[in-house]
């Protein structure tokens, strides 16, 4: 699928999604409003100027400004800038008393160390790195809240995105760290009608669900898997190596599977690349994360490549956090696969997931031995598998 008809996509079922619940108008929140209305927290300080407010604070400490209203279910959208390098957040369901530490702190700011670039949800969905953000101009943020359902757009793409219940509703914050003060202006949110949250999350539904999970590993031999590409494969064990050499390659199953929770452990050393590629279509002779072809599930962390999609992440669709790869022992991968929702665990941390409407359709999974891309001399990899489970529910 091109880039333009998934966007066209993504545009089209978002306006159905939220005409369904039953919008309000907008309302504008002026920059005097902020200043006169809002309460502060911490000591910020705010100036009015050409239509926008600027937000900086006293000292190091943050310094807030706190909606009078609390919201639940809605969508705001605004422009900001960052002015001389300011670093700091907006808040959504945050409870005033402690505004920093309940509900989702969201980032403005790029962090030092790539962590949290702008538009993460700190601690929660790490964002994609936007390419053409105007680091000395003014950018658009929309936070779009309904239910346990998060995203998060920049410049009217989508960076982050998540279900979480961790608050259900609360007041909505901006503030500045230090004395660079950052520019908001052209507020406004709308509300909808409240939702039930009557699901459970996809990963409790596939768990409990009552199929059996089957093993898609013997192991003993490869029987059920074919190879793509030109990596080595062999089992020794109840261990499936693979080993890229200087191309690299797959080795895919033979069924194909929808909605499903796949399960296995893999050992990695830092550096080599791998992954867990799900849906391929079983007629494609090709394994690639373009054009609808399917979803990499990323094995793969790497030093000096800021713009990473490290283990754990939904590449190209969703970053994870970094750091949660142990590398001297087994890892246990968690992938679950409902429609159009794919959730990503590694050692029983969420580290990503996303709605991606190209990819709801049945395909194969596949492991794969790859490259090392970003290391200078893209030199071969290792990779190891074990306890390859899987439930479908289809």
């Amino acid at each position: 699928m091109s880039k333009v008809k998934y966007l066209l996509s993504f545009v089209c079922c978002a306006a159905i999604y939220l005409f369904s619940y039953g919008q309000s108008d907008w309302t504008k929140i002026s920059p005097e409003d902020i200043v006169h209305v809002w309460s502060s927290k911490g000591k910020p300080s705010l100036m009015v100027k050409a239509g926008s407010v600027e937000v900086s604070s006293i000292g190091s400490e943050l310094g807030w400004m706190i909606s009078p209203d609390q919201y639940q279910d809605f969508h705001i959208q605004f422009s900001y800038k960052l002015i001389d390098g300011a670093e700091g957040y907006v808040t959504i369901r945050a409870d005033a008393d402690d505004v920093l530490a309940t509900g989702y702190p969201i980032h403005l700011s790029n962090s030092a160390d790539q962590q949290n670039p702008t538009g993460s949800i700190i601690n929660v969905a790490r964002a994609a790195w936007l390419d053409d953000l105007d680091i000395d101009g003014w950018n658009t943020m929309e936070i779009i809240a309904i239910g346990d359902h998060i995203k998060v757009l920049l410049n009217q793409t989508k960076v982050a995105e998540t279900h979480s219940r961790l608050s259900r509703g609360g007041q909505i914050g901006i503030a500045a760290k230090g004395g660079s003060p950052i520019g908001v202006k052209d507020v406004q949110i709308r509300t909808f009608k409240s939702v039930a949250i009557t699901k459970p999350l996809i990963e409790d539904r596939l768990v409990s669900h009552l199929n059996a999970y089957e093993s898609l590993f013997d192991g003993r031999t490869t029987n059920g898997w074919s190879e793509v590409g030109n990596a080595t494969w062999k089992v020794t064990d109840g261990i499936i190596h693979g080993y890229s050499g200087k191309e690299g390659g797959f080795l895919c199953y033979e069924k194909a599977y929808h909605n499903f929770h796949l399960k296995t452990k893999f050992k990695i050393i830092k550096e080599d690349n791998s992954g867990i590629f799900i849906r391929k279509p079983v007629d494609s002779t090709n394994v690639s994360t373009v054009d609808g072809n399917s979803v990499e599930c990323n094995i793969y962390d790497h030093n000096g490549y800021a713009h990473a999609y490290s283990t754990g992440s939904l590449a190209p669709h969703a970053r994870a956090w970094s750091n949660i790869t142990d590398y001297e022992d087994w890892n246990l991968a968690d992938i679950y696969a409902l429609d159009d929702q794919v959730v990503m665990y590694i050692n029983g941390i969420k580290a990503a997931e996303a709605h991606i409407p190209a990819f709801n359709h049945s395909g194969q999974v596949c492991l794969q031995a790859g490259i090392k891309v970003f290391a200078e001399d893209k030199g071969p990899s290792d990779i190891y598998f074990k306890d390859i489970l899987i439930k479908s529910i289809d």
